[in-house]
């Protein structure tokens, strides 16, 4: 436990030195993530850490990669910026965390799988987003095929989908190899998270909140824009993309464990 605690804490010190420099994170999602780190470690062990570390560590270099690309394509669509609060850790985290300590108290694998699956959901819809911005076409709304706005929840490109599936085979062979996973433990941490990413753009198109500013009309997720506060054209208000978020790495995490049980 002391071991794996000492871990956590310098993992977490890493995290946070990084992401400051970088200003990726809030100092309150610096916090959030490293106690998180920290309670993974102490709960399960390093490896599960990092684990999760590899998964900040592949969306942040995408970020840092494309941040300049990404900035310019949806400064106008999305409430934030490139720096992610301590609200949209604990989405992407949260659950996890309660996969760890379900592991921790019942001592089955699922839950260990599912854990797998909840981070990998996290980067897979991360790296879609992201790689998405350097598609030579414009995105397309995953329900209607219609174009939209690159930014706007829902949307997706074809260069999107392959990068997260991707994404997700490689982040399941790894983990296989080192956890000595069998084929269909494999083949569950590479499917649920690929669907939860689905899902994710599927609640972002149909309920996720978004508005329309009325000087310039344009579509944004923003609740102010061009100086002044912005309409509700659709979805619902207190679906946000962090509740979004939370609803799909909980659906990649019980989608999981319900397939190992079966």
């Amino acid at each position: 436990m002391t071991i794996n605690f000492l871990v956590g804490v310098i993992l977490a010190i890493g995290i946070a030195v990084l992401t400051r420099i970088k200003k990726a994170l809030t100092w309150g999602a610096v916090w959030m993530a490293g106690g998180m780190l920290i309670f993974i470690s102490c709960m399960s062990g390093w490896v599960e850490s990092l684990f999760l570390v590899g998964m900040y560590l592949s969306v942040f270099v995408v970020d840092a990669v494309l941040g300049e690309k990404m900035e310019s394509a949806t400064k106008d669509v999305h409430e934030k910026g490139g720096i992610r609060n301590y609200k949209q850790i604990l989405a992407n985290g949260s659950v996890g965390c309660i996969c760890i300590l379900l592991y921790k108290m019942r001592g089955q694998s699922a839950f260990l799988m599912a854990y797998y699956a909840s981070i990998f959901e996290v980067m897979a819809d991360s790296i879609a987003s992201d790689v998405g911005v350097l598609s030579k076409h414009p995105p397309r709304d995953i329900c209607t095929w219609k174009v939209v706005k690159r930014g706007i929840s829902g949307g997706v490109s074809v260069l999107g989908l392959m990068a997260s599936a991707i994404a997700c085979v490689v982040a399941g062979m790894v983990t296989g190899l080192i956890l000595k996973f069998g084929m269909r433990e494999f083949l569950l941490i590479i499917i649920a998270p690929y669907f939860g990413m689905l899902a994710d753009s599927v609640i972002g198109s149909r309920l996720q909140v978004k508005y329309v500013c009325t000087v310039c009309g344009m579509p944004t997720e923003k609740n102010k824009h061009c100086g002044m506060q912005t309409v509700i054209s659709g979805g619902f208000k207190k679906i946000s993309n962090s509740m979004v978020n939370f609803i799909c790495t909980v659906l990649a995490a019980v989608t999981t464990c319900l397939l190992a049980f079966l």
